[in-house]
């Protein structure tokens, strides 16, 4: 169950790091300073979304979780 956690939360980061590419660059085109500045929310988002899915495998190599596969 951690470990899919895990992957939701590389997912939601994934997400977020679309909206990072995105909102800013239309924030841009539009002139839009409140778009502009979001991606600075969005960076912290998604530190904390990758942070999670450490946390996750983290967890899953304290708990000697075999059902994860490890890369070396």
């Amino acid at each position: 169950m951690i470990a899919e956690l895990g992957v939701f939360f590389l997912i939601l980061a994934g997400f977020s790091a679309l909206f990072l590419m995105l909102t800013p660059v239309v924030g841009i085109y539009r002139n839009n300073a409140a778009l502009i500045g979001s991606a600075r929310f969005y960076t912290l988002i998604q530190c904390l979304w990758v942070g999670m899915a450490y946390l996750c495998l983290t967890l899953c190599f304290y708990n000697d979780d075999f059902s994860v596969r490890y890369v070396l």
